[in-house]
C-alpha cells in the first residue's frame, strides 16, 4: 500500500490478516507491533528490543531475516490451534502497555 490508512482501516487489516509483519528494523519503537496486538492481530516482531514480545505467548519473534524461520514459527502456532489464544494474550499485553504510558 502506498497511501495513508486511518486507525480503523489498519485495525481491520491487522485483525483480519493471518499475521502482521511489524518490522522493527524500520520502526524501532515497536509501535506497529503493539498496534497490531491491540486489535487482535498476530504480530511477527524482530528481536531488536521489544521486551513486551514473548515468542509463542503473545507474538512470533523472528531472530533472522529468513522466510523459513517465519514459516516454522507460524506453522507451529497455526497447526497447534493456538493462534486465537496468542491473539488474546497479545491484546492483554497491548492493554497493559497502554495503561503504563497513559
Amino acid at each position: 500500500m502506498r497511501s495513508h490508512l486511518d486507525a480503523e482501516a489498519r485495525g481491520v487489516l491487522f485483525r483480519g490478516a493471518d499475521a502482521v509483519l511489524a518490522n522493527s528494523a524500520h520502526e524501532p519503537l515497536g509501535l506497529v507491533g503493539l498496534e497490531a496486538m491491540a486489535v487482535g492481530g498476530l504480530a511477527c516482531i524482530g528481536a531488536s528490543g521489544e521486551d513486551y514480545a514473548v515468542d509463542g505467548r503473545n507474538a512470533l519473534v523472528l531472530h533472522r531475516d529468513d522466510l523459513r524461520e517465519f514459516m516454522a514459527l507460524y506453522g507451529r502456532v497455526r497447526n497447534s490451534g493456538r493462534a486465537d489464544a496468542l491473539r488474546r494474550s497479545a491484546q492483554l499485553t497491548a492493554q497493559h502497555h497502554a495503561c503504563r504510558t497513559s
